[in-house]
């Protein structure tokens, strides 16, 4: 029976998602947790011995990729909703599917499927140490963005989020939340709980994170996690607008002082917005970790 996703079901996540290569952020536990209620509402069950998370979205039911240990019992569990769907003449949609998943599906009933890209739900990969040291020209505008902060703020400090810093984390949320959006937006309420239940629960789930402060107050702060071996995840980074190089500053920071070991930096979606996705295209990433949507045909080919 599908059911919330819950903090105590982490253990059960991880179980089915530890080991796996998978850049995206569907892969991790906090943002399927974090983000479950963001433009629809989040579901999961263990079926065929995999791992199954779906999303209701305006009305319409979507599935991410089964996730288990091997491919064998993935394709099995696809055929098996697909054999369902079929049999009980209801939709079936697969959305935030990467490029293994697609081929895993497409494997299991390759003419079955309609497919398309989703570029606004591509994630955004970087090199760690591209975003560290910012090296040459291509980066200069944000080397002079931290230049510039460091000569107007000379009294900031950086600080690794614990405990103590959470109230005050709360807080500057709830400010910078009010000075950003319109509440009545379902997205922004998706966004904002995600944001309060990351620090509601810090100390709980698998995360680090930096804050920053100048003239003693908090002006931002940024949380991630490991994705995988390899590669880091952010998943918040708020700053305040008025403070030119914040968000520059914490972003490398961030890498520097808690994941400079990783080689790969996660960034999440643009959403298909154009500020942002100038925002982070200006970061130069090495690859776009690319969605798709598939939607089975009423009858198999």
């Amino acid at each position: 029976m599908f059911k919330e996703i819950e903090l105590k079901d982490k253990e059960i996540f991880k179980h089915y998602l530890q080991g796996g290569s998978n850049k995206t952020d569907m892969a991790n536990f906090t943002s399927l947790f974090l983000w479950k209620d963001w433009g629809g509402h989040t579901t999961w069950d263990i079926i065929n011995d995999a791992l199954v998370v779906r999303k209701t979205y305006k009305d319409e039911l979507f599935h991410f990729c089964p996730i288990a240990p091997d491919k064998e019992t993935v394709t099995d569990t696809i055929k098996l909703l697909i054999r369902d769907a079929l049999q009980e003449n209801k939709p079936l949609k697969f959305t935030e599917i990467n490029e293994e998943q697609k081929n895993f599906i497409l494997e299991a009933c390759p003419t079955c499927f309609k497919l398309t890209e989703n570029r606004d739900a591509a994630d955004y990969i970087y090199n760690v140490s591209d975003l560290i040291n910012l090296p040459g020209r291509a980066y200069g505008s944000k080397r002079n963005h931290i230049n510039k902060f460091m000569r107007t703020y000379t009294d900031y400090e950086l600080r690794e989020m614990t405990e103590t810093e959470l109230p005050l984390c709360k807080e500057y949320i709830q400010k910078w939340a009010e000075e950003h959006y319109n509440h009545d937006d379902p997205h922004f309420q998706g966004e904002f709980r995600g944001t309060l239940q990351a620090l509601e629960h810090f100390s709980e789930l698998d995360v680090k994170g930096l804050c920053l402060f100048v003239d003693g107050k908090m002006e931002g702060f940024t949380i991630g996690e490991e994705l995988n071996h390899d590669t880091v995840l952010i998943h918040i980074e708020k700053a305040s607008a008025h403070i030119d190089g914040a968000y520059t500053l914490l972003n490398r920071e961030f890498l520097a002082r808690c994941w400079s070991e990783y080689q790969f930096v996660n960034r999440e979606e643009d959403m298909g917005m154009p500020g942002l996705r100038k925002a982070k295209e200006s970061y130069h990433p090495v690859k776009l970790e690319m969605t798709f949507g598939l939607e089975l045909k009423r009858k198999a080919e």
